[in-house]
């Protein structure tokens, strides 16, 4: 993990009692029901990462709040640093600088190949370590301590189980503080993109409209130092291939507008601050024309993909398919068989490749604007696309039908006056 924030809030006894704490759970065993013993079978030992000018610091705050944690400074010179880093078995907690750790990384993998033996991946701990030394490069490039503090803060905050949910990928991880620094170093608001189908499931009770599970609570990441944009990014464009007239999609573009407009003021009012938000339209940045001509160049790149599936994904995308796809829509297709249902299932799925594909083709500069950070909801209940490496992702509300509805905190109202006043806000 990364920890920052500003000096005197506990950064460092924190990590000190999750340090005691994994000890304490991890070398112990109970033998026939009978009190627990001490073990040294599962220890592993801790690896803290400071500034060199810190090293100490952190030795003699284990010492005065963690006395029982056998405690190594990695320091002196190459042949001292070896004899310690051959060693560390014998210590839970070893500290080291940024600097220390590149010049001694590969003396690290060769204790951790020889200490776990096969049990440690040796690549994914070299890659990790790796990750480690390529973030604190990228900090260094911010010259005032105090900002590299809130950049690294911030990161936290949106790496987060309260925000994502989910663990994200070390290339999202270095894009996002790459994102961070560029906007700190050009004093430039953040912004956030969340990218959504821009249509309500047909099995929503509110279906056209919007419900209050649509907007989840985003304040969470408005205290940015500069200010941050959220953009809702509507692909209302691409429902059409399920089946959907466009009257219907309007309605909902409508009420989501309204619900956006309601939630903004009911924060702001809330919470005294200035919030940012807007709804923009994919159809509204280039000629739909033109979309359809570029799908229909990646139309059999992508019946070739669906073809080499195996029976299993294949299930996995109709399935995400009739989720979405509005049977009695445009054209009534209640009365076909299973099987040419399943068919317009698929082309619908494949069609909705071709417009991710295409979309993102034709607005390239929208999505790699540089200030700009994507946030996919990718991991709602239905299966699912897998993750990319161009965007944040964020989990499920328990609310959603489908995975276009994401985020982890529900637009929660506090009083029922508040919902009827929702309810007539978005009609």
């Amino acid at each position: 993990g990364i920890l920052a924030d500003d000096m005197g809030l506990g950064k460092t006894i924190q990590i000190l009692s999750i340090i005691v704490d994994y000890i304490y759970h991890n070398n112990k065993e109970v033998i026939s029901g009978q009190e627990e013993i001490q073990t040294e079978n599962n220890k592993r030992t801790s690896l803290v990462i400071s500034p060199s000018s810190l090293t100490l610091n952190w030795k003699n705050e284990a010492e005065k709040f963690a006395k029982n944690l056998k405690t190594k400074v990695i320091r002196g010179n190459s042949a001292e640093r070896k004899r310690k880093i051959d060693n560390l078995e014998k210590y839970d907690l070893i500290i080291t600088s940024y600097d220390l750790l590149k010049r001694d990384i590969e003396l690290y993998k060769k204790w951790i190949a020889k200490e776990y033996n096969t049990n440690i991946d040796d690549e994914k701990v070299t890659t990790r370590l790796n990750l480690i030394i390529e973030l604190k490069d990228k900090i260094d490039t911010v010259k005032q301590d105090k900002d590299k503090t809130q950049i690294i803060s911030y990161l936290q905050r949106l790496l987060s189980a309260k925000f994502s949910g989910n663990k994200q990928s070390d290339t999202m991880i270095k894009l996002l503080l790459e994102k961070l620094i560029y906007s700190f170093n050009n004093k430039k608001p953040i912004i956030f993109v969340f990218g959504f189908g821009g249509y309500k499931n047909y099995n929503s009770q509110s279906f056209p409209e919007v419900d209050y599970a649509e907007l989840f609570h985003m304040k969470y990441i408005t205290t940015y130092k500069y200010g941050v944009v959220f953009e809702y990014e509507s692909e209302e464009v691409s429902i059409e291939f399920n089946n959907v007239v466009q009257e219907t999609t309007n309605r909902y573009t409508k009420s989501f507008e309204n619900l956006l407009n309601y939630f903004v003021k009911k924060v702001e009012e809330q919470n005294n601050i200035k919030l940012n938000y807007k709804l923009v339209l994919a159809r509204d940045m280039y000629n739909v024309l033109d979309l359809y001509k570029k799908m229909n160049e990646y139309y059999p790149k992508m019946k070739e993909k669906f073809n080499k599936l195996s029976k299993e994904e294949k299930e996995i995308w109709i399935k995400r398919a009739r989720t979405n796809f509005l049977i009695k829509g445009k054209i009534d297709y209640s009365n076909l068989s299973q099987e040419e249902l399943n068919n317009k299932f698929i082309e619908a799925r494949i069609n909705n490749e071709c417009f991710l594909a295409a979309d993102y083709y034709l607005r390239i500069d929208f999505w790699e604007r540089p200030g700009a950070i994507s946030l996919f909801g990718t991991w709602g209940k239905t299966p699912c696309a897998s993750p990319t490496d161009c965007g944040l992702h964020l989990k499920s509300t328990k609310a959603s039908n489908t995975d276009f509805w994401i985020g982890t905190g529900i637009f929660k109202l506090k009083k029922d006056n508040d919902f009827q006043e929702l309810i007539n806000t978005i009609r």
